[in-house]
């Protein structure tokens, strides 16, 4: 699995880093520990499949997201999500 550093917004307005790692081929699959403790998994089709499941969770729990792959203007083509599994957006 590959390893990333993402901001988060807490609801309080912090801006903490937290890890998110990824696969980078099929099965797809994102896991991100949230405040050090609560590891969170998502599996998907594809890789922005499972981004999007993440930010859902976190949205849940009033935390967004701070990377370009979760704004809600961004969509992977058809092309990206057939060929290569959305790992661009």
């Amino acid at each position: 699995m590959k390893e990333r550093i993402i901001k988060l917004l807490k609801p309080n307005g912090d801006v903490v880093d937290t890890r998110v790692k990824f696969t980078d081929t099929p099965p797809w699959c994102i896991e991100a520990i949230v405040d050090g403790l609560q590891v969170l998994e998502f599996h998907g089709g594809d890789l922005f499949d499972c981004l999007c499941k993440l930010r859902t969770e976190l949205d849940k729990l009033g935390i967004k997201l701070l990377c370009n792959g979760s704004r809600i203007d961004a969509y992977p083509s058809r092309m990206s999500r057939d060929m290569g599994g959305a790992k661009k957006v």
